[in-house]
């Protein structure tokens, strides 16, 4: 094995993904995750009513029929013996 393999081979094994353990150290001390929570806090407007927002049964519906939408068309061009592209190509 030449120098460079082995060097190679040793910072492939120095990077943090290739470390099996779980993560145990302290991300933040408690005064320092303390300040953090007071930042974040401070930086969220607070709302007086509940923002309007399209249910969720309804955008799974509308997005459910896009999807079959675009099932029909797909099927439709392979039945009239036209080739369908992935969109990556």
């Amino acid at each position: 094995m030449t120098v460079l393999q082995l060097l190679q081979q040793r910072r492939k094994m120095m990077t943090p993904w290739s470390d099996l353990a779980p993560a145990r150290a302290e991300l933040f001390g408690v005064e320092r995750l303390e300040q953090h929570v007071i930042s974040l806090a401070a930086d969220q407007p607070i709302a007086t009513r509940t923002p309007l927002a399209l249910s969720l049964q309804l955008r799974l519906t509308r997005n459910a029929a896009v999807l079959l939408q675009a099932y029909h068309a797909t099927a439709a061009e392979l039945n009239a013996g036209r080739d369908v592209m992935p969109a990556a190509e």
